[in-house]
């Protein structure tokens, strides 16, 4: 077993000025749209660069860019980004978080 605040340092942990990679199980939910329910398991992740400055471009030059680069205020939101193998991000809420590399979390 692993308590909440520890698995959230370790996933923030760096090695070598890389972020570390592990495996984290979390299941969805959606209070808008009473949605959810489901176990997702993600295998390989890493967290996501959360400090607004990427060295990739937006992928659609619009109006809209700007919109893609904001802060996602994950403190106040209780979120996290994770960046998968492929680079595809995927957001979870902390709490949802039910194992992290292949350890149950507790609060």
């Amino acid at each position: 077993m692993v308590k909440l605040l520890q698995a959230i340092a370790l996933m923030h942990e760096t090695k070598e000025g890389l972020p570390i990679r592990f495996d984290v199980t979390y299941v969805t939910y959606s209070r808008h749209r009473d949605d959810g329910g489901d176990i997702v398991q993600l295998q390989d992740v890493c967290i996501s660069n959360t400090d607004g400055k990427s060295d990739e471009k937006p992928k659609v030059q619009s109006k809209y860019a700007a919109v893609i680069g904001r802060k996602p205020k994950h403190f106040k939101n209780k979120t996290l980004n994770f960046r998968l193998a492929n680079g595809q991000i995927r957001k979870c809420r902390i709490r949802n978080i039910i194992e992290f590399n292949n350890q149950p979390v507790v609060y």
